[in-house]
């Protein structure tokens, strides 16, 4: 999976956290989970927006049947033409280093700048970012929270400023604790907590959940993407957060 990931990532991934002075994305499998590594970001806002991009396709990628190369012209998502991942420098891996590509990414001009493509001709970086986007729109969405939710469609469709728009990397990058605003950044007006939040600060509340004639009473988590619910008969019943999230209003309502 690590390496079809290096393919769908790394575009979408350069809009949201990479400068004019980065040089790669990159994919790294470890035994219990994945990860991927860019650049740090001082900007608090695309950074949460970046992790959530990443979460939203990952989790929509493993729910695929096969992990092959061949999933991504199936599945109609962008691929520049002549890219070739690498291994990656430090630990097992994949990287999307500048140099895998036929021009340096970080230094092209991500709006007006063609790129050819295997399947779909030439588009911008901020195109074919936008076109694999789009295709896990809805998996992203499930994971983020309204604000988040609207940068990243408004990044990639241009409408804000990605730090690859800028003509260097930002000065918060040399003194990154003090010039990096962390307070502030979302008005209360336009914060909004994730479906999958919702879902777990319900269950840590102890709220009982009716579903089909049954009252379940949440008692633990199991791993990160589970909770263990408690039966009128004392037994025990572990649901998904993926299957709560279609019942979130009506535990709401609860």
């Amino acid at each position: 999976m690590a390496e079809l990931l290096t393919y769908i990532l790394p575009a979408p991934v350069m809009l949201l956290a990479t400068n004019r002075r980065s040089t790669g994305v990159g994919v790294r499998p470890r035994e219990d989970r994945i990860e991927i590594t860019s650049d740090f970001t001082p900007s608090a806002a695309l950074m949460i927006a970046t992790a959530t991009l990443i979460v939203g396709i990952v989790r929509e990628v493993m729910t695929w049947p096969s992990y092959g190369l061949d999933e991504l012209a199936r599945r109609g998502i962008p691929v520049i033409s002549g890219f070739q991942p690498m291994p990656h420098t430090s630990r097992k891996g994949w990287l999307a280093r500048f140099d895998c590509y036929p021009k340096n990414p970080f230094a092209c001009d991500i709006d007006s700048e063609p790129w050819n493509t295997e399947r779909h001709g030439q588009r911008s970086l901020r195109a074919i970012a936008g076109q694999t986007v789009r295709h896990f729109w809805r998996s992203i969405g499930r994971m983020a929270d309204p604000y988040t939710f609207r940068l990243i469609g408004s990044v990639v469709r241009g409408g804000s400023p990605s730090l690859l728009d800028l003509e260097d990397r930002p000065p918060e990058y040399e003194h990154v604790g003090r010039l990096c605003a962390w307070d502030g950044l979302f008005p209360p007006a336009q914060l909004g907590r994730s479906r999958y939040e919702r879902v777990v600060i319900r269950a840590v509340s102890g709220q009982p959940l009716r579903m089909d004639g049954r009252t379940l009473r949440p008692v633990g988590m199991s791993g990160w993407s589970a909770i263990v619910f408690q039966r009128d008969d004392a037994s025990r019943e572990v649901i998904a957060i993926d299957d709560l999230i279609e019942r979130l209003e009506d535990w709401e309502r609860a």
